[in-house]
């Protein structure tokens, strides 16, 4: 799963995860909700980085 694909996420903890999912949720529960699809035309999204690094000093290095 990707982080652009998550809506809202919560975290239950104790007594509330323990009432809705019993024992399996007696440590807590963490909930994800993805986002939905939507009808229409579609969407197309693109990201570019990128980045230049080069020294600040040169150093001169001397032979053992």
């Amino acid at each position: 799963m990707r982080p652009d694909d998550i809506a809202s996420f919560s975290i239950m903890k104790d007594a509330a995860s323990t009432s809705l999912y019993g024992a399996r949720g007696a440590n807590g529960v963490i909930l994800v909700t993805t986002k939905r699809g939507k009808t229409g035309s579609a969407k197309i999204a693109a990201n570019y980085e990128t980045s230049i690094s080069q020294p600040t000093q040169n150093l001169k290095l001397v032979n053992p």
